[in-house]
């Protein structure tokens, strides 16, 4: 039998990019759902989707794509990308026996500008004007909570959304009450955790209202050991948290356009109508 010829590179990427959309979409379904569900008082299984995430992240790194992504496909990605953060620091990271999920950074959602505003001669910026490198390393690790808020403004930036200040303000306090737990291991750190905020922010629209509200915080006083109380404040804060993002990402995911083969299967591809997308279908054989 002879050797069947390797199939056309573009035809490829285009494909893979197809196949790409569709699973990339299909694990942020799955994570909103787990997240719908624990916000509910259900237990979904943490485990499995940890297992999406890897899998979808393995994935992604052996299929083609072109370069650059479609805007909607880099805003999906990078959608993907900050839900397996905020899994890994606001939801898992306090669970016993939590899984592990291996988030890939800075993969291939790095970079997107409309292609109006660049020449050939241009070189295109990168996604984000925050800093990267070890200066990066050392906020995902100091400072978890703030990381992740950085990263849902970099993707407000890329899908040209506005951040709720509800948002903002929960993401702010629970990073402030984390410092302020590690402020007898680390003089002065709160204050040195103002002056990363204000540079890390720098330049976008929520710099002023989180350096005043950090100005102005106060840590809740903890009750005297042995005192009955109910659901402590911090826990609250990040339960409300936890809904008021999964809610923003899911509103955001309705403004994109859905994967194709998903148009294909409710019989009407976008820009179409469904008697030109069944004749669409006929031609190449579907």
């Amino acid at each position: 039998m002879e050797n069947m010829p390797d199939a056309d590179p573009d035809t490829r990427a285009e494909v893979d990019l197809m196949i790409l959309d569709y699973i990339v979409c299909t694990t942020i379904e799955l994570a909103l759902y787990h997240g719908k569900e624990k916000s509910e008082g259900r237990h979904p299984s943490n485990r499995s989707l940890s297992w999406q995430f890897n899998t979808t992240n393995s994935t992604r790194t052996v299929l083609l794509h072109p370069d650059p992504l479609p805007r909607d496909m880099n805003i999906k990605i990078q959608v993907l990308e900050f839900a397996q953060l905020f899994f890994k620091n606001l939801v898992f990271a306090d669970q016993e026996h939590a899984p592990s999920i291996e988030v890939l950074q800075d993969g291939m959602c790095t970079d997107y500008v409309n292609e109006n505003t660049v020449t050939e001669n241009q070189t295109r910026p990168s996604r984000t004007k925050l800093p990267s490198g070890e200066d990066r390393l050392r906020t995902r690790n100091a400072y978890p909570c703030f990381h992740t808020l950085v990263e849902l403004i970099t993707l407000c930036s890329l899908a040209d959304k506005k951040l709720p200040g509800d948002i903002i303000e929960h993401f702010v306090a629970l990073a402030a009450w984390d410092v302020y737990r590690l402020e007898d291991r680390s003089p002065n750190g709160y204050k040195i955790f103002m002056s990363h905020a204000s540079e890390r922010l720098h330049g976008t629209p929520y710099a002023r209202f989180v350096q005043e509200y950090l100005s102005n915080f106060q840590p809740p006083i903890d009750p005297p050991p042995g005192t009955r109380t109910g659901t402590p404040p911090q826990e609250l804060l990040q339960n409300k948290l936890q809904r008021s993002v999964f809610d923003f990402l899911a509103c955001l995911m309705k403004t994109l356009d859905s994967p194709v083969l998903i148009q294909l299967e409710r019989g009407k591809l976008v820009g179409l109508s469904r008697e030109e997308t069944e004749q669409l279908k006929g031609r190449v054989g579907l």
